[in-house]
């Protein structure tokens, strides 16, 4: 029995750690991961699926879903997360996320609240690979935005405080599942 035992544990670490290794050598993880800080690296858009999510964060399980029941809202103690899943057909979400399966994230959102100061250097970890834009109608908003990591962060400057972090599938990913047509 314990030979079995020690077996099964073997089994089971050599697939956990290949697992680990299949999703952590996705092109689009690396991109984001290193960027930004790691806590927001751990919902990969374009990659995980519902079922990651909902074992990640319980809150997603009864987290309000909206009409068409591809995006959830959940609020994570210090934080409100939205997730929106692709549906598996064109046109139903924005036509940037092309065709991804059906229940795939494609986006993931992060806002704290207003009296919240997270600051830049908390989120980002090398400014020289983001472009900063100013993409709001917020004067006081700049944008800043890694398109090969599909990531774009909106920073208040009158705060001095992120106010959200939008993630999407990285360069490489949206290229494989192409546009809506």
């Amino acid at each position: 029995m314990a030979i079995r035992n020690s077996k099964a544990r073997k089994y089971t670490f050599g697939m956990i750690v290949a697992m680990c290794s299949i999703v952590w050598s996705n092109s689009d993880v690396k991109a984001q991961n290193g960027l930004i800080a790691d806590e927001y690296c751990r919902i990969i858009p374009g990659v995980s699926t519902r079922y990651d999510v909902e074992q990640m964060f319980a809150a997603a399980k009864d987290g309000k879903f909206n009409r068409v029941g591809n995006t959830v809202e959940f609020d994570n103690e210090r934080l409100a997360v939205r997730v929106e899943y692709s549906t598996g057909k064109c046109g139903d979400t924005l036509p940037d996320y092309g065709t991804f399966p059906k229940w795939t994230v494609i986006a993931v959102s992060y806002m704290w609240p207003d009296d919240d100061q997270i600051p830049l250097e908390g989120v980002i970890f090398d400014l020289r690979k983001f472009s900063k834009m100013q993409e709001s109608d917020v004067i006081v908003h700049d944008n800043y935005v890694n398109d090969e990591g599909g990531i774009d962060i909106v920073y208040d400057r009158k705060r001095r405080s992120v106010d959200g972090i939008y993630l999407q599938p990285g360069a490489r990913l949206r290229a494989k599942y192409g546009k809506c047509q």
